[in-house]
Formats: structure tokens, sequence, C-alpha cells
């Protein structure tokens, strides 16, 4: 079984990449692997895990890492919905307008 530390990590990789994926507007692949990552992250349990005070320093420094990039990930997925709906709109708009021509 994994540790939780190794599994905090894990996520941490794993978010890293999906900002990589968002960036790069490779939404196929960001799908793929966010839903992964929701699995990883179900699994995630800090509650019946004892630590010595430096472990413990090491596991919030790495969820606070963890949190910023979820506050990214949310971030550029909404800046993207936006963008979408942006879209969306002028289209229909367009096929309004085109219809009302017709």
């Amino acid at each position: 079984m994994i540790s939780q530390q190794a599994l905090i990590s894990i996520l941490i990789a794993v978010s890293e990449e999906l900002v990589k994926l968002a960036e790069a507007d490779d939404w196929e692949a960001f799908s793929v692997l966010e839903f992964s990552r929701q699995t990883q992250l179900k699994t995630l349990d800090l509650g019946n895990v004892d630590l010595a005070e430096h472990a413990h320093n090491q596991v919030q420094t790495k969820m606070e890492q963890l949190i910023q990039l979820n506050e990214k990930l949310g971030n550029i997925c909404r800046e993207q919905r936006s963008e979408t709906m942006t879209e969306l709109q002028t289209l229909t708009a367009g096929n309004k307008a085109k219809k009302a021509y017709s």
C-alpha cells in the first residue's frame, strides 16, 4: 500500500501535468488524467496518519503545494469555460443572423 506522503507527491506530479495539458489546450488528455487524479484524491486520508513533527511539516508543505496547483487548475478551467461560452454566444448570434436573412 502506498503511503499518504507518497500519494501526495504523486498527486502533485499529476496536477503539474494537468496544468501543462490545460495550458496546451489538450482537453481530451486533460479529462482522462483528471479522472485518474480524482480517483486518487478520494483515497487521500490524512485524518488517521500519525506523523513526527518533521514529517508533519513536510506533509503540510506538500499539501499547500497541491492546494496551489488545484487553485491554478481551477483558474485555468474557469478561463477556458468563459472563452468557450463567448465562442458559443458568437456562434449562436451568427446563426440567428443567418436565419434572419434566409
